[in-house]
């Protein structure tokens, strides 16, 4: 019998314990606001049933926004990994947590040929996802800083 089942939290939302070590592809179905705790927060939607939904913070919201716009019903059908980064800070601790990025380009292929694919976002090369992530990062930073 697997016993890791029983160390996974009980959580209504996505956790970093929820997500394998090497991230996990999803497809986003929409995006809905709720209350968490005393705030208000976006919770992002998957589709397959098998992802709890995921509420998002500034620097996944910033990411999802570089990579998608500004209007999230533009991210619906949008196929994303969740992650976790082992480097998060939460209150001054590294604890590690749920980061988003382009899911890796799966391309099909036709008679030899790879289908192109669909979506722009997907087609992003390695220096430019780090690049989009950097930028996300540092938005949703500077807008923590009280000066």
């Amino acid at each position: 019998m697997n016993m890791s089942e029983f160390l996974k939290g009980d959580s209504l939302y996505l956790s970093k314990d929820d997500v394998p070590a090497q991230g996990i592809d999803a497809s986003i179905i929409g995006v809905k606001i709720d209350n968490v705790g005393d705030d208000r927060k976006p919770i992002l939607g998957f589709g397959g049933g098998f992802l709890k939904p995921m509420v998002l913070n500034k620097t996944n919201t910033a990411v999802l926004i570089s990579l998608f716009g500004e209007d999230s019903n533009g991210w619906t059908g949008k196929t994303v990994q969740i992650y976790n980064d082992p480097s998060v800070s939460y209150a001054g601790k590294v604890t590690g947590g749920l980061r988003i990025r382009v899911a890796p380009l799966h391309t099909p292929v036709a008679n030899g040929a790879p289908a192109a694919s669909q979506d722009p976002a997907r087609t992003l090369s390695p220096a430019e996802q780090y690049e989009v992530e950097q930028r996300a990062t540092a938005q949703s930073l500077a807008s923590d800083i009280p000066f």
